[in-house]
């Protein structure tokens, strides 16, 4: 629903170790950065707009823009960049210290830490008690 159809430009998303970014064709309005301070919905193609709001598959307009700078923060630690232009682009940044993986990873480390340090400090007991 947001592709420009009278371009042939290929549509892509691709995802790098340091960010994430989209590209498709657009029809330009601004030329500009797109901010939630500067953003004015604007339907590319409104009737399928709105059969996917219908069938729950699409939020309100507008909704992505806000979505991007509000999540995109949290995920990243980074705020993401919408260029408007013929060719219209998001970039959003990753940082590794900010995924959900990592925090796992974290957790899992402190939980082995803290496995190894108990299984010392019983060792430790069964060996006096032994003796």
């Amino acid at each position: 629903m947001h592709r420009e159809f009278s371009s042939s430009y290929i549509a892509q998303f691709v995802i790098e170790k340091d960010r994430m970014y989209t590209t498709n064709a657009n029809r330009t309005e601004t030329g500009e950065v797109i901010t939630p301070d500067n953003f004015r919905p604007n339907p590319k193609n409104p009737i399928i707009a709105a059969f996917f709001r219908n069938i729950w598959l699409a939020d309100e307009l507008g909704s992505g823009v806000r979505n991007l700078y509000r999540y995109g923060e949290i995920y990243s630690g980074q705020t993401p960049q919408l260029i408007d232009g013929d060719v219209f682009r998001i970039i959003v940044p990753l940082d590794d210290n900010y995924s959900f993986d990592a925090l796992i990873g974290n957790k899992q480390s402190a939980n082995k830490a803290q496995d190894k340090a108990q299984d010392k400090a019983q060792n430790k007991a069964q060996n006096k008690a032994q003796r």
